[in-house]
């Protein structure tokens, strides 16, 4: 099975939300309200992060987590940044890149971090994709935040609005649907300027293929070249957050796209005893296509002269999941990866 029932992402028909809004009817659109409201219920008072993380106060936790080095200087002039959120890109198969025992699991993004710091033991906040990304977001293992009533509040505390004061055009892009978990109508509350998604891109790239989970990875990075190419002639400072979605089950290289030869014997054995060959492979070909067209995003930067003056920094959400397309539950450690080039 490839494709699923109709559902909400669905409703994403346009980058207009009052169309979006007029996609579902009456009773689909107030079952949605009723079940995302059930789900996203928060309970617990505002001591309830501190408390799961072992601190008896705030006080506590301040003295023990403030960092005794002095803050880090400004640099005079405000670069570019990026940050690339990359669906399943966990540090197993990013260790088991191996092109001399037929296992290419990073395509172009190997050239891109010759010149990169790369952290390899980063551990990710939460075992899903949202989770993770508003922890990345909010700085909080708190979630969900934004899919109840605080999603249509101002929540200043979101990290994404140290940038808009510093005078950043903030924007969020993704691959998948506008409307998946309605970040089109509530991110912007959290500092995001724009939230750009698979309709907005499509528009832009109209042959492109869509997939159960939106549209292909490099897709949205050629949209994210047009954004710093608009930047760097605004002379406007640009923070761009991307969210990747190609490499999630069921797993498919878009657009009939020819990857390089990969080998699921080299993966670890406990990577390899979740799932079946042929879905190891599957797997291992969404895996190699997102790496290679992160790589190709940055050495593309760095011909056009763009790389001067932009910061890129990648991480994986969570680890791979593969239990989750053959026993339909999500089995696996929450490991990444994190590089900055």
């Amino acid at each position: 099975m490839t494709k699923f029932p109709l559902r909400q992402e669905d409703f994403s028909v346009s980058k207009i939300s009052l169309i979006n809004s007029c996609v579902p009817n009456g009773a689909a659109a107030f079952y949605e309200a009723t079940k995302a409201w059930k789900n996203t219920q928060i309970a617990g008072d505002p001591n309830q992060a501190l408390r799961k993380f072992g601190y008896v106060s705030r006080e506590e936790a301040e003295k023990k987590l403030t960092p005794s080095s002095k803050e880090p200087v400004a640099p005079p002039d405000k670069p570019n940044v990026v940050f690339a959120v990359m669906e399943s890109m966990s540090a197993d198969i990013f260790l088991s890149h191996n092109p001399s025992k037929g296992n290419n699991t990073l395509g172009s993004l190997e050239q891109a971090l010759s010149s990169a710091v790369v952290f390899k033991k980063a551990v990710s906040i939460m075992n899903g994709t949202f989770p993770s990304l508003e922890g990345l977001i909010f700085d909080t293992p708190i979630t969900p935040i934004s899919q109840g009533i605080y999603g249509r509040k101002k929540l200043f505390f979101s990290r994404i609005f140290e940038f808009k004061k510093e005078g950043y055009k903030t924007v969020f892009l993704t691959g998948a649907p506008e409307s998946w978990r309605q970040i089109n109508e509530t991110f912007r509350n959290f500092g995001f300027d724009e939230v750009i998604g698979s309709a907005t891109i499509s528009e832009r790239f109209p042959n492109a293929e869509l997939s159960p989970w939106g549209i292909g990875d490099k897709w949205m990075f050629k949209y994210a070249e047009d954004i710093l190419d608009k930047a760097e002639k605004d002379k406007q400072p640009v923070f761009i957050m991307m969210l990747s979605t190609t490499n999630h089950p069921p797993f498919k290289v878009p657009d009939n796209e020819i990857v390089q030869a990969t080998n699921f014997s080299v993966l670890p054995d406990y990577v390899k005893k979740d799932s079946s060959e042929e879905q190891n492979n599957l797997l291992l070909q969404t895996y190699q296509y997102a790496a290679d067209n992160l790589g190709k995003f940055v050495l593309n930067l760095d011909k056009n002269g763009w790389l001067k003056n932009t910061v890129v920094a990648a991480t994986g959400d969570h680890n791979a999941r593969l239990k989750y397309i053959v026993e339909g539950n999500s089995h696996h450690t929450p490991t990444a990866y994190t590089c900055i080039a």
